[in-house]
């Protein structure tokens, strides 16, 4: 199984989407219908407002424990 973190700011939350319409969730969606492709697990650190270097602290401390 291949682990996909997607880490951003609002846009990546999708604050006003339906779950299955996020970015992470396409994202899994799309990869997961290729034929060829192994399973594919998205994980979505999406936050309201986040910049890149929260973004990058938020990598460190609770995102790489998933080993994306």
């Amino acid at each position: 199984m291949r682990r996909i973190a997607v880490i951003g700011d609002s846009f990546i939350h999708g604050y006003y989407l339906e779950l299955q319409d996020t970015f992470g969730a396409s994202l899994e969606r799309e990869l997961s219908s290729c034929t060829r492709a192994p399973r594919v697990e998205t994980l979505s650190f999406g936050v309201f407002g986040y910049n890149t270097a929260q973004e990058l602290l938020m990598f460190r401390r609770d995102v790489a424990r998933y080993r994306p």
